[in-house]
């Protein structure tokens, strides 16, 4: 049972990286990442469904379990399906 859960949360990481390096391609500096850029990029990455989530996001359901107290404590905002941006373009804004 430990494994199955420990190969769920490692795929989830790797859906992670996956969707990070799309927004940041290996070689993109981050001497200029602030803490702002950085919630912004995991605001877009963990507001992207995953089947393997039955559909839902990382945000959602990390919402749903803390609320929105703890939620907003980590600077991570809901955007919608529509305004992700999964790519270098993100970070032009």
């Amino acid at each position: 049972m430990i494994k199955n859960i420990d190969r769920k949360h490692t795929h989830l990481t790797l859906d992670n990286h996956t969707l990070f390096r799309d927004i940041c391609p290996k070689g993109t500096s981050f001497d200029n990442f602030t803490q702002d850029t950085v919630d912004l990029i995991f605001s877009h990455v963990n507001s992207v469904a995953r089947k393997k989530l039955n559909g839902k996001t990382p945000y959602e359901l990390f919402h749903f379990t803390f609320g929105e107290k703890i939620t907003s404590l980590f600077g991570i905002k809901k955007i919608p399906p529509r305004e992700v941006i999964q790519s270098p373009l993100l970070l032009k804004k």
